[in-house]
């Protein structure tokens, strides 16, 4: 998952910045009422990204991951949907 979220910031760094659309209601009740999960990655690495940084940066994100795991073992309110 950490990999996953790390692509995906770096292709929203890539693109620029564009507006969102949201269709449904996204308040902190309607957030925090999700049950959140952690999924495997399998996005590729990208193609202007050496190995060695993709690499240290996963670790990096490892790292934050059990962090964030210690902190909400739950994961309520961690997963997109809203």
């Amino acid at each position: 998952m950490t990999r996953v979220v790390l692509v995906l910031m770096m292709c929203m760094a890539a693109s620029g910045p564009a507006p969102l659309a949201q269709t449904a209601v996204c308040d902190d009740a309607a957030v925090m009422s999700l049950r959140g999960k952690w999924v495997a990655d399998s996005a590729p690495r990208p193609p202007n990204v050496t190995v060695e940084q993709y690499q240290q940066t996963a670790k990096r994100a490892d790292a934050a991951h059990l962090l964030l795991l210690e902190a909400y073992p739950e994961l309520a309110g961690m997963q997109e949907g809203c």
